[in-house]
């Protein structure tokens, strides 16, 4: 087997991606959970969904045209469905019970600033690709994701701050949200060694991300220890 080949497999083969995946997803299914069970989204930020449905529209925007494999394409349709799901069901059946006095960070300000980032970062990609002149917007789509996804669970840790108690729910759809980063952190060092693409700002922004949720896992684990709920200081 040429190493190309094997570099190929081990980067598709990478536990640490389906683990990180897996908390993904399950951080989803518990958040639908909690809205279906309680029939109320007290505590869940209609913004940071907004947000990460528009991680995934950028994201997995090439679903028109790059079929990679069987498990890629479908996690992608699951993210982006699962997504706009729990939207729905805010703006929908629950909106009498979204804390919209709370839920106040403004979506632009995450926004415009991972936009203008992403496309700084996403220069030599986009217009030198390999050494050669060429033109794929779609590297500062994705490198704009990148960016907006680091910065994507603020409005809900804004939302936490101002409400002090937090459900059962809630806290572990957070800390589920929270350990899919931190695991995909150990993916991309994982691919680092097993894959030719390294892209810096990937690394940057996984440890930006996983350190944003570094106080609301003190006291999340605080919580857990003393059996009491969790609440965070205002």
């Amino acid at each position: 087997m040429s190493a190309n080949i094997r570099q190929d497999v081990s980067a598709r083969y990478n536990p640490f991606r389906f683990l990180g995946d897996a908390m993904h997803l399950l951080s989803m299914i518990i958040l639908l959970q909690k809205l279906y069970r309680t029939k109320n989204c007290t505590g869940v930020s209609l913004k940071t969904k907004i947000l990460y449905l528009l991680v995934f529209c950028m994201r997995y925007m090439d679903l028109f045209w790059n079929w990679t494999s069987l498990y890629n394409n479908s996690m992608k349709i699951l993210y982006i469905g699962l997504t706009a799901t729990t939207i729905y069901l805010i703006l929908g059946p629950l909106i009498n019970t979204y804390d919209r006095e709370n839920d106040t960070f403004r979506l632009l300000f995450a926004i415009v600033p991972s936009c203008v980032i992403g496309f700084l970062v996403a220069i030599p990609r986009t217009f030198f690709y390999k050494g050669s002149l060429s033109f794929r917007p779609f590297e500062v789509v994705w490198a704009s994701s990148i960016w907006l996804e680091c910065v994507a669970i603020l409005p809900q840790l804004f939302l936490l701050a101002r409400t002090s108690e937090i459900e059962s729910f809630t806290s572990s759809y957070i800390a589920c949200l929270g350990g899919y980063r931190a695991i995909y952190i150990l993916n991309w060092i994982y691919r680092f060694f097993h894959h030719q693409n390294r892209l810096w700002y990937v690394y940057l922004c996984g440890i930006i991300q996983t350190a944003l949720y570094a106080d609301f896992f003190y006291y999340f684990f605080k919580a857990k220890l003393t059996k009491t709920r969790m609440k965070l200081p205002q």
